[in-house]
């Protein structure tokens, strides 16, 4: 892992892969062997070319679901292993 990260939230899903999101970095998945990044350069559709990367909270919900917030108006994310949907709230 990268020693320049700044954690802010971590989740270990049911099938043991790391999940946790860094301050102005997105969110992390590491599955044992690979680290990889989700919304490093996702564009918030209301706030144009600023970066909503600070995620405050990661879950799963029962059907496996991993769900993302961000505290600074990035909105929530759905990750369902394929696809990830953001929903916003103004």
């Amino acid at each position: 892992m990268p020693d320049t990260l700044n954690i802010t939230c971590m989740l270990e899903d049911k099938d043991g892969n790391l999940w946790f999101g860094a301050m102005n970095k997105g969110i992390y998945r590491y599955d044992g062997t690979n680290l990889t990044n989700f919304l490093y350069k996702y564009e918030h559709s209301f706030f144009g070319d600023k970066y909503e990367k600070f995620i405050s909270d990661i879950i799963q919900d029962k059907n496996g679901n991993i769900w993302f917030s961000s505290w600074n108006g990035g909105g929530v994310w759905k990750y369902d292993g394929k696809i990830s949907r953001t929903f916003f709230h103004l």
